[in-house]
């Protein structure tokens, strides 16, 4: 069950599921223009924060996803364990073979580059970025289903000598690609049966993930980053179901918010919210406009 009690500091929102005290404190019309101040788009007839639907690519796909594979793949290359070698690098090198392996057998066109596999971008001392150009939304929405192979490969091979920690990091990759299944092969709107596993596996994934990033932080590891986006997606879970994730994503161009923000620089200043506002729009509504 999730905790109850004031949040962890060092962990941002670390109380969560539908009774945290937070989700009392939610915003409406009034106070998001007193917050943000009026634009265009809170001109617009009926509009209300309700309706500023997640971008579930922005939130997983290029952000918390990136980090878990980050923390993943740091944590199993530790040591000898689960991939043999004598340095990192080298268990790293296993690691993709068996990634390229994996996706060659599932004829996955979209990969990961091989550079993520080095510690010339995983680095132990610091929390790691992923660049789009090092693995775009679309591999990552792969590499989900492949953490949870990787996951189950782990407790597989170390059979008792399996700690809680590779427990948590099997029960929060199953909980990822759980989700990702359900989002994939879900209507516009999730069925109740599927809302509920979808929730299910939403306090799996969390409950893990806070285990992972409380010990990470008490062996002063730059790993399991706890970052705002995180706790958005727990909105996306208990505020926007029974609504699909999938179909308020932009995959029409994972670049957007540069381009925007090109645009917005461009506009003149009287003119830029609106300019901005309608590329969004425009973009957004050509895929569902049959």
């Amino acid at each position: 069950m999730p905790p109850t009690g004031d949040n962890d500091p060092e962990l941002l929102y670390t109380r969560w599921g539908r009774t945290a005290a937070h989700r009392h404190t939610l915003v409406n019309v009034n106070e998001f223009i007193g917050l943000n101040g009026a634009t265009p788009l809170t001109s617009i007839v009926g509009f209300d924060p309700w309706r500023l639907y997640p971008d579930v690519m922005h939130i997983l796909h290029l952000a918390v996803i990136p980090d878990v594979v980050v923390s993943v793949f740091l944590e199993y290359t530790d040591d000898e364990s689960i991939f043999s070698g004598r340095k990192r690098d080298d268990r790293l090198e296993e690691l993709w073979q068996l990634y390229r392996s994996w996706c060659e057998d599932g004829n996955i066109v979209e990969r990961a580059q091989r550079k993520l596999f080095s510690t010339a971008i995983l680095k132990n001392n610091q929390y790691v970025e992923i660049s789009q150009k090092v693995m775009n939304a679309t591999a990552c929405r792969y590499m989900i289903f492949f953490l949870a192979v990787l996951g189950e490969m782990a407790l597989q091979k170390l059979g008792p000598q399996a700690s809680n920690l590779h427990y948590w990091i099997a029960g929060v990759c199953w909980a990822f690609a759980s989700m990702e299944r359900i989002m994939l092969h879900g209507d516009r709107f999730l069925n109740r049966f599927d809302c509920e596993r979808f929730y299910n596996d939403y306090l799996v994934m969390r409950g893990g993930y806070n285990h992972l990033a409380q010990r990470a932080l008490s062996l002063q590891l730059p790993r399991w980053h706890c970052r705002p986006k995180l706790h958005q997606w727990e909105h996306a879970v208990l505020d926007y179901l029974p609504r699909n994730p999938r179909y308020t994503s932009n995959f029409l161009g994972e670049d957007f918010v540069r381009r925007a923000k090109a645009l917005a620089l461009r506009s003149h200043a009287n003119w830029m919210s609106r300019h901005v506002l309608l590329r969004y729009v425009l973009q957004f509504c050509l895929a569902r406009r049959e």
